[in-house]
């Protein structure tokens, strides 16, 4: 145990000691791959939605959660704007009556594509009650677009802690160092 709250302090924390999973919180793990943070969250939530398109990552998820069939749920196909074979509105993959009644804690990491789900999803976001969990390292901009949009649809924002140095295949662009993730509340 590193005791010195290291791991707390990682730009890539998806939850922090103010922001977190609640105990009947319903979990929207979008871009889950290996669903490790659902997994760890699992016993407290009343339902988790596992967003996963990769056909890689099915049959581990599918055993993993097996004994939470009961309230798991994998989605195998995209987050999207639209609903069609491959691809899915939040508002189209979750019970009606849950959106009106539940709180949601909503986590995602779609390798660049939150600010497009975000917006393509707003429907969902203006009306369900909801904590965001959302990353902001991919794309350049994306700390400050994603922070403008969700502040325009009332929610309150702030950052995790600390800074991440993305390298991509192609070297490091400005801005070098960015916000890892970004938490986001509209209730």
């Amino acid at each position: 145990m590193l005791g010195t709250g290291i791991l707390s302090k990682s730009p890539h924390c998806y939850q922090d000691n103010n922001f977190k999973v609640e105990n009947g919180d319903i979990l929207l793990d979008v871009g889950c791959a290996e669903a490790i943070f659902a997994l760890d969250c699992i016993s407290k939530v009343s339902k988790a939605y596992l967003f996963e398109y990769l056909h890689k990552w099915h049959r581990p998820l599918e055993r993993t959660f097996a004994p939470y069939n009961d309230k798991c749920i994998l989605v195998k196909k995209l987050v999207d704007d639209k609903t069609n074979k491959m691809s899915t509105k939040l508002i189209d993959a979750i019970d009606t009556d849950l959106i009106k009644t539940s709180h949601f804690f909503v986590k995602m990491d779609i390798e660049g594509y939150e600010k497009t789900v975000i917006k393509g999803n707003d429907d969902f976001f203006k009306s369900a009650k909801v904590k965001l969990s959302c990353c902001t390292y991919h794309r350049q901009d994306d700390a400050q677009a994603i922070e403008a949009l969700l502040k325009g649809m009332g929610y309150k924002t702030r950052f995790s802690d600390g800074y991440m140095l993305p390298y991509q295949l192609n070297g490091i662009h400005y801005p070098y160092f960015r916000h890892g993730v970004i938490y986001a509340q509209n209730y």
